[in-house]
């Protein structure tokens, strides 16, 4: 994104305090979900900024440069026009408007979905998060010097709640290198494999 426009980087990266600062407001949550055209109500700004931060984090993995439907319906560069409608609205236009019409880009691009239900889940995130308290278990974290998302730190152990309480199960953080080595990855493959295909991008 920063590569794209550094003004849409920093207005993506505002976008999170300007959430929490209109959350906290008196009809906060009741205006939020109507600027962002939800299909239900508002308990608190998280899930907005799940919806969105999935959006940036996909929009990123295809970032292709012609049209495609792998995620969503997008154009070629759908960076690139996200970050135009980011940029290109009227002045005046505040930060989480301007950050409505860039996510437009990644959750409608077709023009058809009249309200966005949060609950929904149509890239089956439910599986992932299941793979992740299993198998793949995949620290990250954020700061806010170099990221356009807020800070946030990894914590092992409220996964490992996370993962109790959703799942009846423990991560096995070093599941990955025990079934598949990793740690001398040349000799696991010449046990393994020679011709290894990345078929998805």
């Amino acid at each position: 994104f920063k590569r794209e426009s550094a003004s849409c980087f920093d207005t993506i990266k505002a976008s999170w305090s300007a959430l929490e600062s209109e959350g906290q407001k008196a009809d906060g949550l009741t205006l939020l979900a109507e600027k962002f055209h939800l299909c239900g109500e508002l308990n608190s700004t998280q899930p907005i900024v799940d919806w969105l931060s999935s959006a940036y984090s996909y929009l990123a993995m295809v970032n292709y440069p012609y049209p495609a439907d792998f995620m969503m319906p997008l154009p070629g560069h759908p960076i690139k026009e996200v970050c135009r409608r980011i940029d290109s609205a009227p002045p005046g236009t505040g930060v989480l408007d301007r950050i409505f019409y860039g996510v437009s880009v990644y959750y409608n691009y077709t023009g058809s979905v009249e309200c966005f239900n949060l609950d929904d889940d149509p890239h089956g995130l439910g599986g992932w998060q299941w793979q992740a308290c299993t198998e793949m278990v995949m620290p990250m974290a954020s700061s806010v010097d170099n990221s356009m998302f807020w800070k946030f730190d990894y914590n092992y152990s409220y996964e490992k709640e996370r993962c109790k309480t959703s799942y009846g199960v423990e991560p096995r953080p070093r599941w990955i290198t025990t079934e598949f080595g990793g740690h001398d990855f040349k000799t696991v493959l010449s046990k393994f494999g020679s011709n290894v295909i990345f078929s998805n991008g």
